[in-house]
């Protein structure tokens, strides 16, 4: 009877010891979702900003009558328009992954996001010599 007893002890003490930690890994589980869902929130916030400044570009080059950086801005306005819609769709996949706990989904809509966000700054760079001679 006592070697019962002190097992089921040991076995409560145990359950004790383990449910903070276990506790513990799924907060730290939901913080590092939350951190990837806002990441990927400000991700587009940057991808609207760049987006946002090539509009800027093409606006002053059409006041300013030029015609050699307006259609090549329009063009790069346009992608970068594309490429924000589709950052947001992918910021989107990842808030639906992180609330069902899909960590692949997770991960992998968060390197298109990544790649979309590159695409942004390349033709922002690109916008930037539209018109001019290299």
């Amino acid at each position: 009877m006592k070697v019962k007893l002190r097992r089921a002890v040991v076995a409560c003490a145990a359950l004790v010891v383990a449910t903070p930690a276990i506790a513990g890994a799924e907060g730290a589980k939901r913080h590092g979702v939350q951190v990837a869902i806002d990441e990927a929130r400000a991700t587009v916030s940057q991808m609207a900003l760049r987006s946002e400044l090539i509009f800027k570009l093409l606006r002053d080059a059409r006041q300013a009558r030029d015609g050699r950086s307006a259609p090549c801005l329009d063009d790069a306005l346009s992608q970068a328009h594309a490429v924000e819609r589709n950052g947001e769709d992918e910021a989107l996949a990842i808030e639906r992954a992180a609330k069902i706990g899909d960590d692949h989904a997770l991960q992998w809509r968060g390197q298109r996001l990544k790649v979309l966000a590159k695409h942004s700054e390349d033709l922002l760079a690109e916008a930037k010599h539209c018109g001019k001679r290299r």
